[in-house]
């Protein structure tokens, strides 16, 4: 969004992790992501079935907003 990356993604040996440019903005769903390895601003998980996929949008959608 204005040329300024939103969301990052890293895949290693035994996770797969989008790291949310807007840190804040993480910290009001972690709870969202239950069981899920949290860090500042990533979220780890194994396979895509364990990630709340609609409440990652809605952060997406919201970074995007928050970037206008």
């Amino acid at each position: 969004v204005n040329e300024q990356p939103v969301v990052c993604f890293n895949v290693r040996k035994n996770y797969l992790a989008p790291y949310i440019m807007d840190t804040d903005l993480l910290k009001n769903y972690k709870k969202s992501f239950g069981k899920l390895d949290c860090g500042k601003s990533c979220i780890r998980f194994k396979r895509v079935d364990d990630l709340p996929l609609k409440t990652v949008e809605t952060i997406f959608k919201e970074m995007a907003k928050r970037r206008k």
